[in-house]
This record gives C-alpha cells, structure tokens and sequence, in this order.
C-alpha cells in the first residue's frame, strides 16, 4: 500500500481503522512519513501507541472514531474497510481532503471514484487488490 502511494519522507499519513498499526509503524520507520495511526477499539490501539512510543516524533496513534477524524491535514489516507464503510466515507474524504492528497484503499474500491491505479498483488495469503486514488 506505502509504495503504492509513493510515500515521501515528511507526508502526513493517516490510516483510518489502523489495526494493530503495521501500516504507520511502516510509513514511519521505513518510508520518513509522520504516521497517525486511528483506531478505536482499545486492545489494537493500546498496541498502536506502544509502537508510537519507540517512533516519536513521527508516529502517533489516537483512540477516536475515524468518522470525526479531521483528515484535512492528510497527504495520504490508508484503509482496509468494509465496501460499505468506503461509502460511507467518500463524502468525507470529498469534502475534507486537499487537492493532491491520495487515499490507499486495500481490497475494496471507493464507489463512484475511479482509481488512479490499480494493483493486484499475489501474496501467500492469496489475492489482494490495492486501489490508488488521487484528489
């Protein structure tokens, strides 16, 4: 998904639904992003803002609703979410994102955008898709 993204040392990435962080602590550590990380249930983000700890500066997690996360400071936003959840949250990424910005979707697409790139990806756990759209 980072490389994707073509993820540059300095970008704001924010990943919405951040599990148990793996994606920050990589935009982070290997690829010089600021990495926040937005998870709300307490276990995955307990885990987050233990790995937050190791990387400060640029790596941050919060325990809130990605729905009331203000994304408009985001180069990029990474998810892994429901087709449902997409949708739900393209008005918001429509109207709060800066011109420029990228959104990261993993295995599902964002209805009604139309991805900059796609990439199929063959893994050992199967068959993934990566969607990269552009504001």
């Amino acid at each position: 998904m980072l490389d994707v993204a073509q993820v540059r040392p300095g970008e704001q990435l924010i990943d919405l639904g951040a599990g148990d962080g793996r994606i920050v602590v990589a935009a982070a550590r290997e690829f010089g992003a600021n990495a926040l990380g937005v998870e709300l249930h307490p276990q995955r983000f307990a885990t987050i803002r233990n790995s937050a700890a190791l990387l400060k500066p640029n790596l941050r997690a919060i325990r809130q609703n990605f729905f009331t996360t203000d994304l408009s400071s985001a180069d990029i936003v990474t998810m892994y979410l429901l087709p449902s959840v997409n949708e739900a949250l393209r008005r918001k990424l429509e109207r709060e994102l800066h011109s420029g910005a990228r959104v990261v979707s993993h295995d599902f697409s964002i209805p009604d955008w139309t991805p900059a790139r796609v990439e199929v990806i063959h893994g050992s756990l199967g068959i993934h898709t990566i969607y990269l759209y552009k504001i």
